[in-house]
């Protein structure tokens, strides 16, 4: 367990390290807040974003669009964040669910 929480400890470090310069101050700001529940949508930005359409209807599309478009608004499709590992990426995205993560 000692070994596990170091790994993770240096891998956040590492990640801080590689990523730091992408994350402005609004950036920052605009992530932090998708964190925070939102009342025009009844939920948190990042519950709103994952939640998957579940039928192909013009309704689940607009929603969709709405959020491609909030992203966008984000920049979040100028976020380049190639240089980390697949596995680093897919653990850093599970983290928003669970708790609030600066990285």
């Amino acid at each position: 367990m000692e070994m596990v929480a170091t790994a993770r400890t240096g891998a956040g470090a590492l990640t801080s390290e590689k990523v730091d310069h992408l994350l402005t101050r609004p950036m920052r700001a605009d992530l932090d807040r998708v964190l925070v529940h939102d009342p025009e949508i009844g939920a948190t930005r990042l519950a709103w974003l994952t939640t998957p359409a579940v039928e192909a209807t013009p309704t689940s599309i607009k929603l969709a669009i709405d959020k491609l478009m909030y992203l966008r608004a984000l920049d979040a499709h100028l976020l380049d964040l190639s240089m980390l590992p697949r596995e680093r990426r897919r653990f850093l995205a599970t983290l928003g669910g669970a708790r609030r993560c600066r990285y």
